[in-house]
């Protein structure tokens, strides 16, 4: 592993007992060569990289140097290849254009004997902060991304409409959690009776409200004089005359529904199940005297009398 060196920028004048560099120029070029000063060891501190024509181009990078020979002249030089530390006052970027533009990094919130890394994607972009995203209306898509597991990330991916859930990252010292939650509507939280209720074009709940109760929707009711078939659930068909058979439709998948069959006629009336489906145990029941009538339920595979 190569050696990674704190360095403090020795201010005592050159020669001090600090480690660090003993001075710092703009160039290359513009290191000391005099013989004898500095001496033999000294660290310099070369800002920014040249770029030569010696035939073919030489670029003369910026960094640390240290004086290892005392010729007088700039081979003297040796640039440093060690990593190195900086504290956070001290280590900044300057734009190439106006140097008065600087970004600095401060790390006071980082814990205490820990290292963090910060990994850069492979594309271009512009860097924003959370206060620059806004809303954009209030169907606008809530997006938190990461599918990672590293400590300190969101562990999911959650899409959501932002006007109707609510996400909250949980910070529990390791991984970071997401919870949703519904955003409260105008429904009033309860029970209702009978109840009435409005429903948006994506399924939501919008209003509730207690009914006024009753029997319900009345069943209804057909005059025939011919041949026919029950229908509607719960229908009544009233034969006014004649002697024909009403037909029922098949009692499978329809568990609870009845149907009332009334002989208001002088003629015999025939009940007929579907196929091989039974009435009380029989293929047929007939109603044969005036006004009688016979209501019956499907119990889902066969029909009975009540």
């Amino acid at each position: 592993m190569k050696p990674v060196i704190h360095l403090n920028r020795d201010t005592s004048g050159g020669g001090g007992s600090g480690t660090g560099w003993s001075g710092q120029v703009e160039f290359r070029a513009d290191l000391p060569i005099t013989i004898g000063n500095p001496a033999i060891g000294t660290i310099y501190l070369v800002e920014k990289p040249t770029k030569i024509l010696l035939g073919a181009y030489t670029t003369y990078q910026s960094g640390l140097y240290i004086r290892d020979f005392n010729t007088g002249a700039l081979s003297d030089w040796r640039k440093l290849n060690v990593k190195v530390k900086f504290t956070d006052t001290e280590f900044a970027i300057v734009n190439a254009a106006d140097e008065s533009k600087q970004a600095k990094f401060d790390l006071s919130l980082v814990t205490t004997s820990t290292t963090r890394t910060y990994n850069y994607p492979d594309k271009n972009g512009t860097i924003a902060l959370l206060s620059d995203i806004t809303g954009g209306g209030t169907d606008e898509k809530v997006k938190v991304s990461a599918n990672d597991t590293t400590a300190g990330y969101l562990e999911d991916k959650i899409i959501g409409t932002a006007s109707n859930i609510s996400i909250t990252t949980i910070n529990d010292g390791a991984d970071e959690d997401s919870q949703i939650d519904l955003i409260n509507t105008a429904v009033t939280p309860g029970s209702y009776t009978n109840t009435n209720l409005t429903v948006d074009a994506k399924g939501r709940l919008t209003s509730a409200s207690n009914g006024a109760g009753g029997g319900g929707t009345s069943p209804s009711l057909r005059n025939v004089s011919a041949t026919d078939t029950f229908s509607a659930a719960s229908e009544t068909i009233n034969c006014t005359a004649n002697t024909f058979t009403v037909n029922l439709p098949t009692a499978v998948g329809i568990q609870g529904v009845t149907y009332t069959l009334v002989n208001s006629g002088a003629g015999i009336i025939t009940l007929d199940a579907d196929g091989t489906e039974t009435i009380n145990g029989s293929l047929t029941i007939d109603i044969k005297k005036q006004y009688v009538s016979r209501t019956v339920q499907s119990e889902g595979t066969n029909w009975i009398i009540i």
